[in-house]
């Protein structure tokens, strides 16, 4: 994953990520199966009759270097589609969905969104880490496209057909991680991050945030190499020794929990706050109690929120359509970024599911939460601003536990502070 990740004003940025475990991808092909196309090649997934059915194209890596990572989106798109199709549609509208293998390449996201609009699409889904190199062609045809907007090019003039529930978080970074540990008498506070420049330049946002938060900033080290055990472990007595409470990591992969591990080696009770993990069971389960204390943002509700109302009808889609996937956070994101477009269309009222119509509906959006999945969205405001509110989850006896909000709404908010 080391330096794929394309850059806000030249810089990369943080994916909100987790870890897809190897069995989520076989079942991406098997849920494939005669409704997804490889390499770009359109194909349908459920059909129906009505004229007024909506044509969503899915474009993500389903093979090379990212599809370990990011494969298991297709898994939550499939079974929204296919739950709400049997339950009448989408405010009356059936669905059909077509996957396109982007191949974790640029040149293949370009040639995959070209197919996707001459084979009719009407939406486009997508949080492909190449999705840049198609973002001036489907905002010169008008396509809308919903997901988490994780390249630059979702924001900002003229993308008005860009929609993120995140909003403007390549520009922005919140503090609500800082005010939370802050809230907890964790006041000494380190910010690091490897040497990616948008690793970087987000980190110095949140390190910004800090002392807004009424925090003071320890420790900031921009140039942590996140591949190297020795250099993970000689970070944890150099924070230890200066008295950090807490840390904000922004760094690839396991790093985060391993640096967390490495703090308790070192005699320190820091907590690690790690910006790209969120709430993958494989971390406990790699880590165990090593690594009791490791925060982690969280940008949905989770199934550890059973009783919001989102999750609800999540787990219950899942458990019909892949209940191997009920705790695969990547299927979860790709289920958000459908409930995303939900909003969209709950928008349109009596007209068509154009294109047009779609992205006009949703620059309408007001407050809407997804029926809890995510904090509250507005369009047009949030083309260009951050959505400054997500959930923590922690650690605690080598478990994930959600320790912000209540049972239906985990969300805490803070301030946007900007990554410029």
């Amino acid at each position: 994953m080391k330096d794929v990740r394309a850059g806000r004003n030249g810089r990369a940025f943080r994916l909100r990520g987790v870890l897809v475990p190897a069995a989520g991808i076989a079942l991406v092909a098997a849920m494939s199966a005669g409704c997804a196309s490889s390499g770009g090649s359109g194909g349908s997934g459920t059909t129906a009759s009505t004229s007024s059915t909506i044509k969503i194209a899915y474009l993500g890596d389903q093979s090379g270097s990212l599809a370990t990572t990011f494969g298991g989106g297709v898994i939550g798109a499939q079974a929204f589609v296919s739950y709400y199709n049997a339950h009448g549609g989408l405010d009356g509208h059936k669905m059909t969905l077509s996957v396109y293998d982007t191949q974790s390449s640029p040149s293949s996201v370009l040639s995959d969104a070209r197919l996707a609009v001459e084979n009719g699409a009407d939406a486009i889904i997508s949080q492909d880490v190449y999705l840049g190199s198609a973002t001036s062609y489907l905002a010169a045809q008008k396509i809308p496209v919903f997901g988490a907007g994780i390249v630059p090019q979702f924001y900002g003039p003229g993308t008005d057909m860009f929609f993120s529930q995140e909003g403007n978080w390549i520009g922005y970074e919140s503090n609500t991680q800082s005010k939370y540990m802050v809230s907890q008498g964790v006041k000494k506070i380190a910010v690091v991050s490897d040497a990616n420049p948008g690793n970087a330049v987000a980190a110095h946002a949140v390190a910004k945030g800090v002392t807004a938060a009424g925090g003071t900033l320890l420790y900031t080290n921009y140039t942590v190499d996140d591949t190297s055990s020795a250099a993970l472990l000689s970070l944890a007595q150099k924070l230890h020794s200066l008295g950090a409470q807490g840390v904000y990591t922004n760094v690839y992969g396991t790093a985060a929990p391993q640096l967390q591990a490495d703090m308790a080696q070192v005699g320190s009770k820091a907590w690690v706050v790690a910006g790209s993990i969120g709430v993958s069971p494989a971390i406990p389960t790699q880590f165990g109690k090593t690594i009791n204390g490791l925060l982690s943002e969280v940008f949905t509700a989770t199934w550890y929120n059973p009783q919001g109302p989102g999750i609800v009808t999540y787990t219950a889609a899942m458990k019909k359509y892949s209940p191997a996937n009920v705790q695969n956070a990547e299927a979860l994101s790709g289920w958000a970024n459908m409930v995303m477009f939900q909003g969209a269309i709950n928008q349109l009222g009596k007209k068509s599911p154009t294109p047009a119509n779609i992205i006009a509906a949703g620059n309408t959006i007001s407050g809407y939460t997804g029926d809890g999945l995510f904090p509250p969205v507005s369009f047009p405001a949030m083309h260009t601003q951050l959505n400054p509110c997500f959930s923590l989850a922690q650690i605690v006896n080598g478990q994930w536990k959600i320790v912000t909000g209540t049972a239906t709404n985990p969300f805490a908010c803070g301030a946007a502070e900007s990554a410029a």
